[in-house]
């Protein structure tokens, strides 16, 4: 369990790295991109209260 949140960490914290970069730069591109990245942090967000339901759901 520890390693699955690990890694949803690693995404999360990849998916703020390219959110930050898109709101810096003003470009028709990365607004696109963040709008995606927003989604996608999201789901993240969706899926970790998921497993964190699940947890305390199992003990």
């Amino acid at each position: 369990m520890i390693v699955l949140i690990n890694t949803y960490q690693k995404y999360y914290i990849i998916a703020l790295f390219f959110w930050i970069l898109a709101t810096y730069t003003k470009k028709k591109k990365t607004s696109i991109l963040s709008r995606q990245i927003k989604k996608i942090k999201m789901i993240k967000i969706k899926h970790l209260k998921l497993y964190s339901s699940n947890i305390s759901l199992k003990y």
